[in-house]
């Protein structure tokens, strides 16, 4: 059986649409508004603070347009964030998007999206030249696939934590515990489960 695959484009439908980075979920980054992923990109370009502030600010088209006149940085290979300097694919660099993903996997819209696709395999058509864009292909998957575990394992820890507060709550009541030590929800809940327990022992017992 194939397994299921999701091709991340501009124009396709929901939720493979709203995962491009051209897609409008708007995260702010070190103090800064971004529009899209797609303008802090292109923010990139600029050694101007303010220019690159305001390019973040814009939507991913017209951030597009803006950096029409700035340098192109396929000549240096050089980016610029916040007054620093730095080559592409560096370990400042890759630093800073972890980050910038990271923020924008904390928007409701981006994460509902990323949630949406499951564990289908992720794709782009995007170039995957490190030399020739701001984003290659295999940087795209890769962090899109880096959220996706991120927000599941966010998801998963706060069940994991409650069983096991409930499990270890249980453990000091039937131990003889003092239920005004126990916190209230865990008390509740297991003075529940005992009563449950109870009820199920014969009174000959």
């Amino acid at each position: 059986m194939t397994a299921p695959f999701i091709c991340i484009r501009p124009g396709a439908s929901w939720p493979a649409g709203a995962l491009t980075p051209q897609a409008p979920h708007s995260f702010v980054l070190d103090g800064v508004r971004c529009a899209s992923m797609e303008s802090l990109l292109q923010a990139m370009r600029w050694r101007s603070v303010p220019q690159q502030e305001r390019v973040c600010a814009m939507p991913a088209a017209t951030a597009r347009s803006a950096t029409i006149a700035a340098p192109d940085w396929r000549l240096t290979g050089i980016l610029y964030w916040q007054g620093t300097c730095f080559r592409r694919g560096s370990h400042a660099h890759q630093r800073l998007m972890r980050r910038a993903w990271d923020a924008l996997s904390s928007t409701p819209q981006f994460a509902g999206a990323l949630e949406a696709t499951g564990n289908a395999a992720l794709d782009s058509p995007i170039s995957d030249d490190p030399e020739q864009t701001l984003l290659t292909r295999t940087e795209f998957v890769e962090a899109l696939m880096a959220c996706r575990a991120s927000i599941g394992r966010a998801q998963t820890l706060p069940l994991v934590l409650v069983i096991v507060q409930a499990a270890l709550t249980l453990t000091l009541i039937l131990s003889g515990a003092p239920l005004a030590l126990l916190p209230l929800p865990a008390t509740i809940f297991c003075a529940w489960m005992l009563w449950r327990r109870l009820r199920r022992i014969p009174a000959s017992e």
